[in-house]
């Protein structure tokens, strides 16, 4: 018997699978290219009529046990290649998370991962989420 469901639920269904990998990986450069086959598998299986719980978005969306995403998960570990796959993709500048399209603030947030600044880094952070709040 083969198993087709797409699950994206971490250990006891609290986090995404993205979360507890990220938790356990270094950050490397087969980190970054097993979440760029886990984000083309999960693309590839994803439709309209998929639960929200199984959708691609809810890999950005969904947090841990302490309210981070995927990417200020990453953000956090200093995983600038991880950082890097994740806002490559649009779902990474949707509503929700504090980034927005326009690249002017990842750029920012980029060269402040880059740099190990973690107050910079949480700073533009925060102001986003507090922009995003307001609009």
């Amino acid at each position: 018997m083969n198993c087709t469901a797409l699950c994206l639920d971490g250990p006891g269904g609290r986090t995404t699978v993205l979360h507890d990998f990220i938790n356990i990986s270094q950050g490397t450069e087969e980190t970054r290219d097993t979440i760029t086959m886990i984000f083309d598998a999960v693309k590839r299986r994803s439709s309209e009529e998929d639960p929200p719980h199984v959708s691609f978005e809810t890999l950005f969306n969904r947090t841990d046990e302490s309210g981070r995403t995927v990417l200020e998960l990453a953000m956090e570990k200093n995983y600038v290649k991880i950082v890097e796959v994740v806002l490559q993709e649009d779902l990474a500048y949707r509503r929700g998370t504090g980034i927005s399209g326009d690249h002017k603030d990842v750029v920012k947030l980029i060269l402040a991962i880059k740099s190990s600044d973690k107050g910079c880094v949480s700073n533009l952070l925060l102001d986003a989420k507090q922009l995003d709040a307001t609009q």
